[in-house]
């Protein structure tokens, strides 16, 4: 299996460090190291832009996040965070 590593925006670590709780952070942490087992076939709703970059978004608990992977890599580029 080919396992993606996870990389995050400032506005995403910022927004991470905001969550009251560890032990809710940690459970944000868990959930992009899942994301990267299948990062496109969680995905809930992707869109492209006008260069053909595909984005992808899921929602988890209360959080909507969006997202990049790039295969070349095998990154998933964590690119927002939002309630």
């Amino acid at each position: 299996m080919n396992v993606y590593h996870w990389s995050a925006s400032q506005q995403v670590v910022e927004k991470l460090l905001t969550v009251r709780g560890e032990r809710q952070r940690q459970k944000l942490a868990d959930f992009f190291d899942h994301l990267t087992k299948d990062p496109e076939g969680l995905s809930e709703e992707q869109f492209s832009d006008e260069e053909g970059n595909l984005y992808h978004f899921i929602t988890f608990e209360r959080w909507l996040l969006t997202y990049h992977v790039d295969h070349a890599v095998k990154k998933v580029n964590l690119l927002a965070l939002e309630l």
